[in-house]
């Protein structure tokens, strides 16, 4: 079972790194799925196909759990306009959304991630309101992918 696991992690990590290389200039996502979709199908698809179902949809539960605390303690970094925090807050659910294929969230973690950089904590927030949207419809998604 734990070789099982290790496998199926290594193959994660693999698919994740694979994400990220699908970005566009400034971070922009490259999805290889439907552009109109808010998931790349293809990359969590691949997975099942390589480890089964099961493994998927415990990664997708533990995105799924994480969100409202990731995305709150982005907000408690803007909040508090501690912009070091802000982007390494980002950065972490940006990686979390890349594992799942939640492109919209990567590309706009990516952006919270460089205003946080530059300091613009006004630029921040709106962007936070368009990282909140972007979760929503990867959650409604991957329910529906998934979990359903």
């Amino acid at each position: 079972m734990a070789s099982r696991s290790s496998e199926t992690m290594t193959k994660m990590r693999h698919r994740a790194r694979h994400s990220r290389r699908d970005l566009g200039p400034g971070g922009a996502a490259r999805p290889r799925a439907d552009c109109a979709s808010v998931l790349d199908d293809v990359l969590l698809g691949e997975l099942a196909e390589d480890v089964g179902r099961g493994p998927v949809a415990g990664l997708v539960r533990g995105f799924i759990d994480l969100v409202p605390r990731r995305l709150a303690a982005v907000r408690r970094a803007a909040d508090s306009r501690d912009a070091m925090s802000l982007k390494e807050m980002s950065h972490s659910l940006e990686g979390s959304a890349a594992y799942v294929g939640a492109h919209r969230v990567v590309s706009t973690c990516r952006s919270l991630e460089a205003v946080a950089s530059a300091g613009d904590l006004d630029a921040a927030k709106c962007l936070i309101d368009e990282l909140d949207h972007a979760l929503d419809a990867a959650v409604e998604a991957l329910v529906a992918r998934w979990l359903a």
